[in-house]
């Protein structure tokens, strides 16, 4: 007589190959029949046993959500920013449509005001207070700027190996070599801002008016 035990050992598959030869742990799942045929098809695709394609994209995820993290603090925050790109994409002037928002001033100002509407819906539910976020040492404009300035500066030269630099440095360096012309605006106006311009400084109106140009007039005033 066969035992459930003997019986389970001898419904086995063949033993694992190629990158997961040494595995020995089993998850025993259910899957839709069309994920089912997805996954089968990949796998005789790719040339991998079922067993080994399933692995191979669960591996996958995993590194996704790294690699989400490691550009934009998180796999969540990559998420917003991907919804604040769709809605961005809709910000066109209508005397000019093929222009997209970074091309276009009058879009660029819609663009700036569907990013706020959309960080003030995805906002935390707690309240905020007002008292607590005037005495952090966090100064959002002063975090980007000094970023932008960090950016503009850089070498746009890139390494053969990301590994010879920081991810910081090394995304400074992809952005002035893939964008330069939106690199040097804007670090043209993050080097003004980071001059830290005071109200009692001797300036005449005309380089008062210039500077309002790089500086928003909630910040800077004459």
């Amino acid at each position: 007589m066969v035992t459930k035990k003997q019986a389970a050992k001898k419904r086995r598959g063949p033993a694992p190959r190629g990158d997961y030869a040494g595995k020995a742990k089993t998850i025993n799942t259910r899957v839709t029949p069309d994920l089912r045929d997805w996954l089968e098809m990949a796998a005789k695709k790719s040339g991998r046993s079922l067993s080994q394609e399933i692995e191979t994209r669960l591996r996958r995820t995993f590194r996704e959500e790294e690699d989400l993290a490691k550009q934009f603090g998180s796999a969540d925050a990559a998420r917003v920013f991907t919804a604040i790109a769709q809605t961005l994409n809709m910000m066109r002037n209508p005397k000019n449509p093929d222009a997209d928002w970074l091309h276009d001033p009058y879009a660029f100002t819609l663009a700036a005001d569907a990013i706020n509407a959309t960080l003030y819906l995805v906002r935390p539910k707690e309240a905020t207070n007002p008292f607590l976020v005037a005495g952090l040492e966090v100064n959002p404009w002063d975090a980007t700027t000094e970023m932008w300035g960090d950016i503009a500066n850089s070498d746009s030269k890139l390494p053969l190996k990301n590994k010879d630099l920081s991810f910081k440095q090394w995304f400074a360096r992809r952005l002035k070599s893939t964008i330069p012309e939106i690199v040097e605006r804007a670090g043209e106006r993050a080097n003004v801002a980071q001059r830290k311009i005071r109200p009692d400084d001797d300036l005449t109106d005309e380089q008062y008016k210039a500077l309002e140009q790089f500086i928003p007039s909630p910040r800077f005033k004459k």
